[in-house]
């Protein structure tokens, strides 16, 4: 059976399907933590259970970054996201909703280093995301707006400190809001 005999709508989904971009960052998130010298602590996620008639629901529910830390005196907040795109990180409400996107912008304003981690799971590649990129929201963001960093063993995160203090901004040197 050929995709083109299948009905419009499953063939849509299968298309988003084979496309879908994996930003859970799982497998990223087991490597963060490696990296020794820097204390990073991973937030547990937020669930409310509720009880009815003798049965529990779990209730996602939603939480801060995901991840919290200190280099050489401030602050580190980042979220983990892995992609499977191999040109750009998509960056829409389903892959980074707004609550953690403000919370990254909230604290990079303040002086932190803040951003997103990502890892291209089509060759392993890391790249820093500046919080800077996410303040004008956008379906996706380029790696080449992106900090490329080192290959291979954990993250070294006095090169993140690095690349976000170096950061340019690509309109002119001012951050838009």
């Amino acid at each position: 059976m050929r995709l083109s005999d299948l009905p419009p709508n499953v063939r849509n989904r299968v298309r988003k399907d084979a496309t879908r971009q994996r930003t859970n960052g799982k497998a990223l998130e087991r490597i963060v933590l490696t990296y020794p010298g820097v204390p990073i602590t991973q937030v547990p996620q937020a669930a409310r259970v509720i009880r009815k008639g003798g049965q529990a629901f779990t209730l996602r529910q939603r939480g801060p970054c995901d991840f919290f830390g200190c280099i050489n005196g401030r602050m580190l907040v980042f979220d983990a996201k892995e992609s499977g795109l191999a040109h750009r990180l998509q960056t829409s409400d389903c892959h980074l909703p707004a609550h953690q996107r403000s919370e990254l912008i909230r604290y990079g304003r303040e002086g932190a280093i803040a951003g997103l981690l990502v890892m291209r799971t089509t060759d392993g590649a890391l790249f820093w995301c500046d919080y800077r990129l996410l303040v004008m929201p956008g379906p996706s963001i380029a790696y080449e707006a992106m900090s490329a960093l080192s290959r291979g063993g954990p993250v070294n995160w006095f090169e993140v400190e690095r690349v976000s203090d170096s950061y340019k901004l690509p309109h002119g040197g001012r951050e838009q809001t």
